[in-house]
């Protein structure tokens, strides 16, 4: 995967976030996937809607839900300084939805290449 970088606005702060390595971020699909199942196929695809959201919560086990998004949003700086536990209530209170923003950008970061490219591979290899 080349490395592609994220650089935009969420409310008021601005974002930057950088692709991970192809091995960190084969590791992070398949845990992504393994917990959050086809729940998050529209995230990584960048093709969600507030339906997507509320299926993600309700779908997924919030004690294996919360450690995935930390580990998503943990990619990124807002304002400059890298997103943790210390810094978390500073960019997100009052703004929850902000959080799944940049979920998603990530996520669509990460593998919109990949879902891309295996889309308009997956018919080449039924016909082999």
């Amino acid at each position: 995967m080349s490395c592609r970088e994220l650089k935009t606005t969420i409310g008021k702060h601005s974002v930057f976030a950088r692709q991970w390595s192809a091995m960190q971020a084969l590791d992070m699909q398949v845990k992504l996937l393994n917990t959050c199942g086809q729940y998050a196929i529209p995230f990584a695809e960048g093709e969600y809607d507030f339906d997507n959201v509320l299926q993600l919560m309700a779908g997924v086990e919030h004690t294996k839900l919360l450690p995935i998004l930390k580990q998503f949003l943990s990619c990124a700086n807002m304002d400059g300084e890298r997103l943790d536990d210390t810094n978390f209530d500073k960019f997100f209170d009052g703004n929850l939805i902000n959080v799944i923003l940049l979920f998603a950008q990530v996520c669509e970061l990460q593998y919109k290449e990949f879902f891309i490219q295996g889309r308009a591979l997956l018919p080449k290899l039924k016909n082999k």
